[in-house]
């Protein structure tokens, strides 16, 4: 899902692909719209929104704050690699 939708906010309006359907299936919308995309930039999309769900998993239950710290440093390492 989080694929899609940075696809979606990168499409320029729908001039490189059309809008591609949110359903989280790595389906011929989506392969033929990652061909196009500036897959760098996609990355950055998905592991920032990555981070985002993590925030709102932990705020939503503390006990999960065991778990942040790694979720976190998972997507530092990835970032660096």
């Amino acid at each position: 899902l989080f694929v899609q939708q940075a696809l979606n906010i990168l499409n320029k309006k729908g001039s490189l692909y059309s809008d591609i359907s949110m359903d989280g299936v790595y389906g011929n919308q989506t392969r033929t719209a990652l061909q196009k995309a500036d897959l760098k930039k996609i990355w950055i999309i998905v592991r920032a929104s990555q981070v985002r769900r993590y925030v709102e998993i932990t705020l939503a239950n503390e006990k999960n704050e065991a778990f942040a710290q790694g979720w976190i440093n998972r997507i530092i390492n990835e970032l660096n690699a």
